[in-house]
């Protein structure tokens, strides 16, 4: 068995010179990060990202392989927990057997299960890197792995291979000036969602972002479980608790276009020429979803020069607007329920504390009646009104509750 220590490698004995790259002339090594957790994508990519090396990121397998089947990928670095049916580790046992010459790499987490070395053979690692990791192993690795004796005069950090150079809008901008502002805008929306609280303040978030840098006009958002939306325009506050059906009939009907797909997609229809004015605004939906079923369904309204570059983002940070949504829909759940224990609980005492109230004052009536101290009875009654406030106060706490999240932005 192997067990790692943390920030640490366990390393085959491999060549030090890559068969992929044979000289200084070569292009720079390519290195295919896959791991569907945005964050750490881009945790991995900023690392790996050194002189002569480019590092490409894929979300899932079908990606990773795609990306693959292109050729030039020198090394491929899996995260073992992918998040579905198939293990990091039989991904890369497939690699061995379909892209011989591609190097591989594991990442492990803390506390995960435990790999036998039957299994590491089958696969040819490289190494194995186990979390947290530390960057200076990590880069080391990399460079011991693909050959540290070529060097090369230049390097650069690309985007995810998902972003890489679909789109030209920017006006006097290169492919890769674009990919790096789209990089740069997904980390600070990534890291952003991390700090909501509530649906509202996500929503408010990726306007507000997206509205400056890539001219998002207006959203909707459509919570499927309350069949309610949510609706910001340009510098308009949230309008929330939206009927669907007094939305206008041209969002019904673009709403069910993006219900009909999980992809991030553009919804409306193709433009004919002179059918629709060129500024008109472009149509993107897709999907947020919990355990395989739609709880959102988003539209974004962009000018048609941008509608590319919204596309590519929202690709990049779907996953994380999923995680996001469903910390705040957990985390409002556990609220709820802690609620209603306190409602049950007050009830339950209500009765009992009223009772015992009236029961101290007919025994402080006896005992004056017999000519007895009433001094434990005081006692008593003091006691009993110190819970009766503590019941009402309880009950003030709860008293604002209104059963739940009514709407997807409340």
């Amino acid at each position: 068995m192997v067990h790692e220590q943390s920030g640490n490698f366990f390393r085959d004995r491999v060549e030090r010179a890559s068969e992929l790259r044979g000289g200084p002339s070569r292009s720079p090594a390519r290195i295919l990060i896959v791991d569907p957790v945005v964050g750490s994508r881009f945790a991995l990519a900023k690392v790996v990202a050194q002189p002569g090396i480019l590092a490409e990121t894929a979300s899932s397998v079908s990606e990773a392989r795609t990306r693959l089947a292109r050729g030039g990928v020198a090394l491929v670095l899996v995260e073992e927990d992918l998040g579905g049916d198939v293990r990091g580790l039989d991904f890369l046992i497939e690699v061995r057997e379909s892209q011989p010459a591609t190097r591989r790499a594991l990442v492990i987490g803390d506390g995960g299960p435990t790999l036998g070395r039957d299994e590491l053979a089958r696969a040819g690692l490289a190494f194995v890197l186990a979390k947290p990791w530390n960057p200076a192993f990590l880069r080391s690795a990399i460079r011991d792995s693909i050959g540290s004796d070529i060097e090369f005069a230049s390097w650069e950090h690309r985007a995810p291979a998902s972003v890489r150079s679909r789109t030209t809008e920017s006006a006097g901008a290169g492919g890769e000036d674009v990919d790096r502002r789209l990089d740069l805008l997904a980390r600070g929306l990534l890291a952003g969602l991390n700090s909501c609280e509530t649906e509202a303040e996500v929503f408010e978030l990726l306007h507000a972002e997206l509205a400056a840098a890539l001219d998002s006009q207006r959203w909707i958002w459509v919570d499927e479980e309350q069949d309610r939306a949510a609706r910001i325009v340009d510098d308009w506050p949230l309008e929330s608790g939206i009927r669907i059906e007094s939305l206008p009939p041209e969002e019904r009907q673009l709403l069910e276009r993006a219900r009909r797909s999980t992809r991030v997609t553009r919804v409306d229809p193709g433009r004919k020429s002179g059918s629709v004015p060129e500024e008109a605004p472009t149509c993107i939906g897709f999907a947020l979803k919990e355990g395989g079923r739609r709880v959102l369904t988003a539209l974004v309204f962009v000018r048609p020069t941008r509608c590319s570059a919204v596309l590519t983002l929202l690709r990049e940070v779907q996953p994380g607007l999923q995680l996001a949504i469903r910390r705040i829909r957990d985390a409002e759940a556990r609220a709820l329920s802690a609620r209603r224990l306190a409602r049950r609980v007050s009830e339950e005492l209500r009765t009992p504390v009223g009772a015992l109230s009236h029961a101290i004052d007919r025994l402080r009536g006896e005992a004056v009646r017999a000519g007895m101290s009433t001094e434990w009875v005081d006692r008593v009654s003091s006691e009993s009104e110190r819970l009766a406030r503590a019941v009402e106060l309880f009950e003030d706490e709860i008293g604002t509750d209104g059963g739940g999240r009514t709407t997807a932005a409340n």
